[in-house]
Parts: C-alpha cells; structure tokens; sequence
C-alpha cells in the first residue's frame, strides 16, 4: 500500500503540461501549479506582442490578473526534490511486485483493485457489498435488454404468422375454387393433369396431404371409373393366333409351339400373335386391368374387328386382331401408338399391371399403372365402331417371354383404387 501511496505522490509532483517533476514551480491563484518555463511557453511570454489580457490557467481555464507575477514555489520545489531521490528505491520495488490496478468504483478515497468485471472491465476494489452491487447493477441491465428484446420478438413472430395464415387461407380460397371448376370438367385428361399441378404448385404441405388422403382417391375412384368397378374381360380363343394357348377359364393367355388339334385347324391367322377379348364396346364407359407381371414383352389395345362388324365374318378377316392403339413394352422400354404412329413412352417404374380406360361417348382411351393409378398416356379417338380388348403375349424366344397375360376382375372397384 505504501508503494502505490507513493506512486500517486510522484504523480502529484509533475507538471501537467510536460508531464515531469516540477523544474521551478509556479503557483496560480487558482490553486494549480505548473513549471514556470511550461506556463510561459503556454502564455507565449516569449513574445512581446502576445497580450497579457488572455492568460489563463491550462487545467482549468480560469482567466488571470494581467498584472500576475509568478513566483517560484519553493516548499513544492523542496518536495519534488526530496521525492524524487528515493525514486530508484521505489523502481526497485516495483520490479518485485506486480502491476497494480486501482479501483475506479470508489469515491472519494483511494483502493487497491483486486477483481475486474469482465463485461465491462471495471476495476472493484476488495469490497463485497460493492463487487456484489455491480454484479447485481449489470445483472439487471441485462435482464431489462432481454425482456426488451422478447417483446420485440414476440411481436415480429405474431406478425410473421398472421401474415403466413393470409397467405395459406388465399392460396386455400383459390384452390377451392379451381377445384370447383375443375369438377365440373369434361375432358378427364385436363382434370387430372391441372389439378395435380394446382395443389402440387401450390405450396401448402398441409394442403397437399389433405389432397392425397382425401381429394385425390376420391376423385380417381369416382370420377374416373363407372359404379360397376372392373370390368370383368373373357378372352375368346377362337380369335386368338394358332401359337397362342388360352387357359379354361379364359383369363389368361401365353405363347406355346405345343399346337393342339383344335388350334391345327384354325385358319383365321392373324398376322399378329394376339388374341382379341370376347365383350366389344359400342357405348359407355368401361375400365380393366391385365397382369402383365414381368414380362419382358408385351402388347396391350383395342381393335374393331371386322370393317362390316359380322360377327361370323371377322373369323375370316385375317386382319381382325389389328390393333389401332397400343400400348408396348419390350426389354424396359415402352412404345405408345395410334394408328401406326409410335412413340416412346416415358414410364417412372416398371408396370406390372394394367388399367385400360374406354369411354365411347367422350372418344377417349386412356392407359393407366394399375398398383398406383398413375396416368400413363390418353387418347382422344372418333370411334368408327365396336371396340374389343387386344392381347398380344409375344413370342417366346428360349422360355424368357412365357409367363400369360392374365385379365383381372371382381365385384367392385380394384383395391389400389379404393
């Protein structure tokens, strides 16, 4: 405590202009001392055309007599003096001892520092109650910027949610009432692909999941298939190529070399390996699925039949089975055609069965994925009459193509459907 006494002792003996010991004090009226070379310089006595009417006192600024005559401070000078020569014992001192940092909380007296605050690096002296009080004071200044900042938070997540609430309520509103228009449409096709893009586009996940577990099955089941459900569809054997087998029960059809007798003697052969369903549509709407399974090839469509439409007469038509749209696969790769116009179709996962779709009054011919109802491809027909189902297994090349073409049905609507 001594050793820093003294070190504000030394600071009281130097000048406040060079900042060093006093070199012949001078005392002002004001109580301030300076050394007399630094207040001149300061005055400017120097010069003899400075006037003495300005002088003033450099710590506090208060105007002095014109007529002040400085005088040396020789108790000051005596001190400065004595001071100063113990000044290499109070070094020495210092170089043992640590820097010492004086508390700038206290008032009025003099303290040691021996905590700093490390939010606002103030300097406390060893006193509890007043380290206790700024912790204290900081704590609350920090609490009153944290409530501060809650409102203020609060409010702009308030405004941020009324604002995405208008925008999903609009963007509902305008859903709501595509969705009315779109129900009253005709055209199937459009139905399906503006309406997955409308909800789909939309940006509203809530809205989105509304619509597959509730809009979307409903309108598939029933906008897109008549009350009868699946069609049930009997092969006719006697339409189908002398190379293709029809199982008892009419559901299936497969390749086989194995000819039998009846089949022998068949001469109504197509010039393509397929197989024609025993219904024909000449009005409605019809829907039916076939299991094509893995099958490396495959054709599925519809034919007329006969140009007169006699029954007996198509048996001997060698182009009745001609199917004048189809849907193709062969190794993964599918073909869409109508009236000899093919092109690829590009399909997202292998189809292993089926949906087949006529209306006659709209002319449309539409195929579908039958596990998940995905639309694959629509055709817009002029019917020129009756239409049958075609089935074409294709040939066999070393038992890679033998599985059957199987035609599904039930007493109500598919179960991927539902």
């Amino acid at each position: 405590f001594l050793f820093v006494f003294c070190l504000l002792h030394l600071k009281e003996l130097k000048c406040p202009v060079c900042v060093e010991p006093f070199t012949d004090p001078v005392h002002l009226p004001c109580g301030h001392n300076f050394c007399q070379t630094c207040i001149q310089v300061v005055w400017n006595m120097d010069d003899p055309k400075t006037s003495r009417e300005w002088m003033f006192c450099p710590e506090c600024q208060i105007l002095l007599p014109p007529d002040l005559e400085l005088e040396i401070n020789s108790d000051l000078q005596r001190k400065v003096q004595d001071a100063f020569a113990r000044a290499p014992l109070l070094e020495e001192s210092s170089q043992m001892s640590p820097s010492i940092i004086m508390c700038d909380q206290c008032i009025g007296k003099t303290e040691v520092a021996v905590k700093s605050c490390i939010t606002c690096d103030a300097s406390l002296e060893a006193c509890t109650d007043q380290i206790k009080a700024h912790i204290e004071e900081d704590q609350k200044l920090m609490l009153a910027i944290l409530e501060t900042e809650e409102i203020y938070t609060n409010k702009w997540l308030r405004w941020r949610r009324s604002e995405s609430l208008k925008c999903h309520v609009k963007d509902i509103n305008a859903a709501l009432r595509s969705s009315q228009t779109l129900l009253e449409e005709e055209n199937d096709v459009k139905f399906l692909q503006v309406h997955i893009s409308l909800f789909f586009s939309a940006h509203i996940p809530f809205l989105s999941v509304f619509y597959l577990t509730i809009i979307l099955p409903y309108n598939v089941t029933y906008h897109f298939f008549p009350p009868a459900g699946l069609r049930a569809i009997r092969l006719d054997p006697e339409t189908a190529h002398p190379e293709l087998e029809v199982s008892a029960d009419r559901l299936e059809v497969h390749w086989s070399k194995k000819l039998t007798p009846e089949r022998k003697q068949k001469t109504n052969i197509s010039s393509q390996y397929s197989v024609r369903a025993k219904e024909r549509f000449s009005s409605g709407s019809h829907y039916w699925e076939v299991a094509v399974w893995k099958k490396p090839f495959w054709l599925i469509g519809l034919s007329y039949g006969s140009a007169t439409g006699d029954q007996d007469s198509e048996h001997c038509n060698g182009d009745f089975n001609n199917a004048f749209c189809y849907i193709y696969h062969g190794n993964g790769k599918y073909l869409i055609c109508q009236d000899s116009n093919e092109k690829p179709l590009a399909v997202r996962e292998t189809i292993q069965k089926l949906g087949v779709r006529v209306d006659i009054q709209k002319g449309n011919v539409s195929f579908y994925d039958g596990d998940t109802l995905a639309l694959l491809h629509s055709f817009y027909v002029e019917f020129s009459g009756p239409v049958y189902p075609i089935f074409n297994p294709c040939i066999d090349i070393n038992g890679q193509n033998n599985q059957p073409l199987s035609t599904l049905s039930s007493d109500g609507p598919p179960a991927s459907a539902l």
